[in-house]
C-alpha cells in the first residue's frame, strides 16, 4: 500500500508563485520520500509573468510532471484537455484534482471511463453567501461533487457548507489545514522601530485597498507615530502603483516590489506584526508563514484566516474592512511592544509555538497521507 501512484492535476503553471502550487510542490516532495510514485499533470497558463521554480524542484525529487493541453476562455480557468488526462489516469492509483471550475464538471464525466478514486481539493473559497456567481452554479456543481471519492477542504467554513448545508457524507469530506514548513522560519528580535507586514498579491481580494485605508487611517489620526511605526510591503499586482503613491506621501511606507522566499523570511523575522485584511481566502499561506515567524496576526473575520487565527491569542480578528478596526489593534499591539520588548517578543515565541504544534508539514502529511490510503481503500 506505501507504494500508491499517485496524479495532481493542476489547471495552471506548476511554475505559478500561488499557494495552490505550494501545496502541491509540498505534499508531493513528501510522499515521494514515504515511497510513493508521484506525478504532477498541468498546463502552460499562468496570470502574470513571474514564476518560480517549483518544476525543478519538482523533478530533483523524482517527480514526473506532465504538460496538458487546456482551452482558455475570456474568464475563468483553463478547461484541461480530457483526452489528456485519460491517456494517464489510468497509470494511476489515485488522482488530486485542485477544484476549479469548470474542471470538475468534466472530470465527473470521466468517471464512467476509468476506476480511478478521484479527490477534488478546494484550495480557493466558495461562498454561496456572498457571491451570486457561487451561488448560480454551486447546485450544478454540488451533483458533481457527489460523484467524487473523496472532497479535501482546508477550513472548517467549506467543511460545514458541504457535510451540513449540502448534506454530502461526512467520511467523503476530509478537513486538513495547510501547513508549512517552520523549520525555515524563525525569530528575530527588532526593537528600532514597530514594523508592520503586507505580504502576498496586491489584489482587491487579498485587501489591497483596504490596506492602503489603513496605511492613511493611521497615518493621519496617529501622526505623531510616524517616526516610530513603519509599513513594509512585498508583493505585485494591480494596487502596486496605490502602493508607490503611499511611499511618496508618506516617509514610514516601504514597498520593496516582487522578494524571493530568503528575503521574505527575513522580513517575517523583523517584523512585528502581520496584516491580513482579506474579502475572501481558502487558508492563506502567509498567514501560516507570518506566524511561523512568530507575528501576532491582525486579519480579516473570514472563513480561512479565522480558522488559523485565534482572537485575542495569536492576533485580532476584525470585520472586513473596517480599517479603524485595523488601526485600533495595530496600536494596540505597538503599546504592547513599546511597553515591554521582552514580553511582546515572548508573545511571539508563543504564536510560533502554537503553529509547530498544530501547522508543522510533519504533522499534516500524515493527515493527507491518510485520506489517499482510505479514498484507495473504499474503491
Amino acid at each position: 500500500m506505501n507504494a500508491l501512484r499517485i496524479l495532481f492535476i493542476h489547471p495552471h503553471h506548476i511554475d505559478y508563485p500561488g499557494g495552490g502550487e505550494k501545496w502541491i510542490v509540498e505534499v508531493s516532495k513528501r510522499l515521494r520520500d514515504r515511497g510513493y510514485e508521484i506525478s504532477v499533470l498541468y498546463v502552460k497558463y499562468r496570470p502574470c509573468k513571474i514564476c518560480v521554480a517549483n518544476s525543478r524542484e519538482l523533478k530533483a525529487h523524482g517527480i514526473k510532471l506532465r504538460v496538458c493541453r487546456y482551452m482558455k476562455l475570456p474568464r475563468g480557468f483553463p478547461i484541461i484537455d480530457l483526452g489528456c488526462v485519460l491517456r494517464y489516469a489510468r497509470s494511476y492509483d489515485a488522482i488530486y484534482v485542485m477544484a476549479y471550475p469548470p474542471n470538475e464538471l468534466l472530470l465527473e464525466k470521466l468517471k464512467k471511463f476509468m476506476a480511478t478514486p478521484l479527490i477534488a481539493g478546494f484550495h480557493s473559497p466558495l461562498e454561496p453567501w456572498r457571491m451570486f456567481l457561487h451561488k448560480l452554479y454551486m447546485p450544478l456543481y454540488i451533483d458533481a461533487y457527489r460523484t467524487f471519492d473523496a472532497l479535501h477542504v482546508l477550513n472548517r467554513t467549506l467543511y460545514n457548507i458541504f457535510t451540513r448545508h449540502y448534506g454530502i457524507d461526512k467520511n467523503k469530506v476530509y478537513l486538513i489545514p495547510n501547513g508549512i514548513d517552520v523549520s525555515k522560519y524563525y525569530v528575530e528580535a527588532n526593537n528600532e522601530k514597530f514594523r508592520i507586514l503586507w505580504t502576498g498579491r496586491l489584489h482587491s481580494e487579498k485587501g489591497a485597498d483596504i490596506l492602503c485605508k489603513i496605511i492613511t487611517e493611521f497615518n493621519r489620526k496617529y501622526s505623531h507615530l510616524r517616526n516610530d511605526v513603519e509599513f513594509v510591503i512585498t508583493g505585485t499586482g494591480p494596487y502596486e502603483k496605490h502602493v508607490r503613491t503611499l511611499t511618496k506621501l508618506y516617509n514610514n511606507v516601504r514597498y520593496l516590489g516582487y522578494v524571493n522566499n530568503s528575503i521574505l523570511r527575513k522580513n517575517y523575522a523583523i517584523s512585528h506584526i502581520y496584516l491580513a485584511p482579506s474579502k475572501s481566502e481558502g487558508m492563506p499561506l502567509r498567514v501560516l508563514e507570518a506566524m511561523a515567524s512568530g507575528l501576532p496576526v491582525i486579519g480579516s473575520m473570514i472563513p480561512g484566516i479565522q480558522d488559523i487565527v485565534i482572537n485575542g491569542i495569536t492576533g485580532k480578528l476584525v470585520k472586513v474592512s473596517d480599517s479603524e478596526g485595523f488601526c485600533k489593534a495595530i496600536l494596540w499591539y505597538y503599546n504592547l511592544w513599546r511597553r515591554s520588548p521582552e514580553k511582546f517578543h515572548r508573545l511571539r515565541l508563543s504564536i510560533r509555538a502554537h503553529t509547530v504544534d498544530n501547522y508543522d508539514w510533519n504533522n499534516i502529511i500524515n493527515k493527507i497521507e491518510k485520506m489517499f490510503m482510505k479514498t484507495k481503500s473504499k474503491n
